[in-house]
């Protein structure tokens, strides 16, 4: 009998999602409360009239490891260099619930290519320090907000990604109440934090069901084990690996940069798992049952093959014996030099152009000799007009021709009146009319050349909004100039 125990994590609601065609670990998170907040321009106050305006642009927004910069600048996100080298998710279904709350969806694969930290936090139920990014107007004179000392309020927020600081500390900490797997105050005025509150529900579930790991658990152990296995001594970044699959004694995995599937046992425990032996390079092979449950080609013959494998060869075989006879039969002119484009082809290709023996006894003459091979001369060709060209034609494509022709003549006429018109032409229209189209183009442009032309200084530009009629210049020398929006990174430890 199967056992279904659920609990709830204080609304710790971490899932599994798929999204085109990738996985994703969709976790809750706080990134933002109304305050004084010291980012990269200075401590700023953030009101909840400014932030609640812009949750909706917060969607979709890139997730990253640490904040972008250049030169020890904070630069923009949203730059393809820094997604490919820095992103491992996005934000979604962002709201103000008193605090600005959203879903981090982290792709497991980027994630665990670009820093395994986060996920290792997450499998462990532990929180991270997250800092926004963001274009700010800063606006007024310095003041305070519940006591603490601003120097500017940060207005027309424009967001542009959230950083999650794996070993650093947010501008908005959380002790300021934001961070991953933040959720509500009751963990924090309880003085616990996920992972407590996590080990008490755990420790329920093994006493009731046993210390065995999940199936889900030694998935996630297995991932973090072989990335140790595999990363140790190379000194770079962890290798892009992942899980295909987990048997009894041993696992299935992928290794993205060669794009090989291998083998390795392990052995688990109520405390981890533990890989066994070396990597064993394997291949996928896909069965099929009838719906009574009998195996489909997956039999073994008596050299060891199954049908599929054997099949394989025996056509290979087959198909090498067709193209040697084509290329060895003195009837047809296959060269050597054609077998590359031989073996392209099907065997049922390669035996209709076979010559049969049927063909070949047709051929023989009454005394049994082949009869000698003579060359036909090639039929005259006769020229064809125009329009028993079209006549031939297919139906479909005869008012495609039509169409074309008309439109060419009407062309070809207007160049002609072009060149014509102009008083200096010595040519006459029947002569022009022999020329192809290149060269009456050429003779129109020269023609056109001589034209008169307008004066260009009475030429006004025209722009969209803008009058047809010059106004007078502006004095601007006593405008100030506008103040630029500034990027407000959370500061860093």
């Amino acid at each position: 009998m199967f056992t279904t125990l659920t609990f709830n994590l204080a609304n710790a609601a971490i899932r599994q999602e798929r999204l085109h065609d990738r996985d994703y670990t969709v976790a809750p998170l706080a990134m933002l409360t109304e305050g004084v907040h010291r980012g990269s321009g200075g401590p700023l106050l953030y009101q909840e009239v400014e932030c609640k305006r812009a949750v909706p642009a917060w969607n979709m927004k890139p997730i990253v490891v640490y904040h972008p910069q250049i030169n020890g600048q904070g630069v923009s996100a949203c730059d393809p260099d820094i997604l490919e080298r820095q992103q491992i998710g996005m934000l979604m279904n962002t709201r103000w619930d008193g605090k600005l709350r959203a879903e981090a969806w982290i792709d497991q694969k980027r994630a665990r290519a670009v820093d395994s930290r986060v996920l290792d936090a997450l499998e462990a139920n532990k929180m991270m320090e997250v800092s926004t990014g963001l274009f700010t107007d800063n606006v007024g004179e310095p003041g305070e907000w519940n006591g603490e000392a601003y120097d500017a309020i940060a207005t027309n927020h424009q967001p542009d990604h959230l950083a999650l600081l794996p070993d650093k500390v947010g501008a908005c900490s959380i002790a300021d109440g934001a961070g991953l797997l933040m959720l509500n105050e009751t963990a924090k005025a309880e003085g616990l934090d996920l992972t407590g509150l996590f080990a008490r529900q755990l420790d329920i579930v093994r006493r009731m069901v046993g210390n065995a790991m999940s199936h889900s658990n030694i998935h996630s152990a297995l991932h973090k084990a072989l990335v140790e296995k595999l990363g140790q001594g190379i000194g770079k970044d962890p290798p892009s690996v992942w899980i295909v699959d987990v048997y009894d004694s041993f696992f299935v995995y992928e290794h993205e940069d060669e794009k090989r599937l291998f083998k390795l046992g392990f052995s688990s425990s109520d405390t981890g798992v533990e890989i066994t032996g070396e990597p064993e390079e394997v291949l996928r092979v896909t069965e099929y049952r009838t719906v009574g449950g009998a195996f489909v080609g997956n039999s073994v013959d008596k050299e060891g093959e199954t049908p599929s494998v054997a099949n394989e060869r025996r056509n290979k075989m087959e198909k090498d014996k067709l193209i040697e006879a084509l290329i060895a039969n003195a009837r047809t002119k296959w060269s050597e030099e054609d077998r590359e484009a031989l073996t392209a082809l099907e065997a049922a290709v390669l035996e209709k152009i076979l010559p049969t023996e049927e063909e070949a006894e047709a051929e023989q003459n009454e005394a049994g000799e082949k009869p000698a091979l003579e060359e036909k001369p090639a039929p005259e060709e006769k020229p064809v007009t125009m329009e028993q060209y079209v006549r031939n034609a297919p139906l479909e494509f005869r008012d495609v021709l039509t169409s074309g022709l008309a439109a060419h003549r009407e062309q070809k006429d207007g160049l002609i009146a072009k060149i014509t018109a102009n008083k200096a032409n010595q040519f006459s229209k029947e002569f022009l009319a022999t020329k192809g189209m290149q060269e009456l183009r050429g003779l129109a442009a020269l023609a056109e050349a001589n034209a008169p032309q307008a004066n260009e200084s009475n030429i006004i530009p025209m722009f969209a909004g803008a009058s047809t009629l010059a106004g007078p210049v502006q004095n601007v020398e006593d405008e100030q100039p506008l103040t630029p929006p500034v990027m407000s990174f959370g500061t860093e430890g």
